[in-house]
């Protein structure tokens, strides 16, 4: 599947839920509302786990503070920091209290160590951060520069999901997952706004991470509880699902039998993003 637009993926929505056709997400308030569904489904699937595609390299901001030389600001839209580097060196992330115990520890020394702990005559060692805002290092070489600068760092972080709510928006994820993003937000949709579930077959059960599986009983399955159920959930959690509910439907048309819909979370696994 092609990279789809909010609007394409709106439309294609629709038209499986037999809905009136659109030519922007805002045209009736069931487009609005497919496309609000769309955007929460974009925003769990992104924070289900530390997706690679949202890693990048970046620097910190200098501040060029000679009262706070190794006080540096962490750049908007990171939601983490893996590691940073100072002049190539990897630097070891301590915890605040353990950070600052270290500085009021050491013994100041000429040149060597200031009043407030800092080392002055080498690269920095550890590094901690007491907002998410700002970082600060153990120390700089003030023979060399009179601030940590921009230019000495790396840093490797996880960056902040980006949404923009208009027609023409396509989500920043890999074209491999917009399957999983159009299968998890047609299956609310159909929950949420037609209080219908999405069936779909074993054959697409791993192309989406949250999918509603239907299963036929016959009355006589059914009478024997829910050992026939329970078998094939257990059969379910071999694939890989972690199954979050289960629903009882009669069949109107065929008294005998009712339909179990089994709600089922896909836990995603190296095999999956391969």
């Amino acid at each position: 599947m092609a990279k789809l637009s909010l609007l394409d993926m709106t439309q294609s929505i629709l038209s499986a839920m037999d809905s009136d056709p659109v030519s922007s997400i805002d045209e009736t308030v069931e487009s609005i509302q497919v496309a609000d569904l769309i955007k929460e489904a974009f925003f769990e699937l992104v924070t289900l786990r530390d997706w690679p595609f949202l890693h990048t390299l970046t620097t910190l901001t200098g501040l060029s503070d000679t009262n706070n030389p190794t006080k540096m600001l962490i750049p908007d839209g990171l939601n983490k920091v893996k590691w940073i580097k100072v002049n190539k060196k990897e630097i070891e992330w301590l915890p605040p209290e353990q950070f600052q115990h270290m500085l009021d520890t050491r013994t100041a020394e000429a040149g060597v160590v200031n009043s407030n702990g800092y080392v002055l005559n080498r690269d920095p060692l550890y590094w901690t951060s007491y907002d998410d805002k700002y970082v600060f290092f153990d120390g700089w070489d003030s023979n060399e520069s009179t601030t940590i600068t921009t230019a000495m760092t790396t840093v490797y972080d996880v960056k902040v999901a980006q949404w923009t709510h208009v027609d023409s928006f396509i989500p920043d994820i890999p074209e491999k997952f917009f399957p999983t993003l159009l299968a998890e937000a047609k299956s609310q949709a159909f929950v949420n706004l037609k209080q219908l579930f999405w069936n779909v077959g074993n054959k697409t059960i791993y192309q989406g991470w949250q999918l509603t599986i239907k299963l036929s009983k016959s009355k006589k399955e059914q009478e024997k509880g829910s050992e026939i159920s329970e078998y094939r959930i257990a059969n379910l959690v071999k694939e890989g699902l972690e199954v979050t509910g289960e629903f009882m439907i009669p069949d109107c048309a065929t008294p005998s039998r009712s339909y179990s819909f089994i709600r089922a979370r896909l836990i995603p696994t190296t095999n999956f993003l391969s």
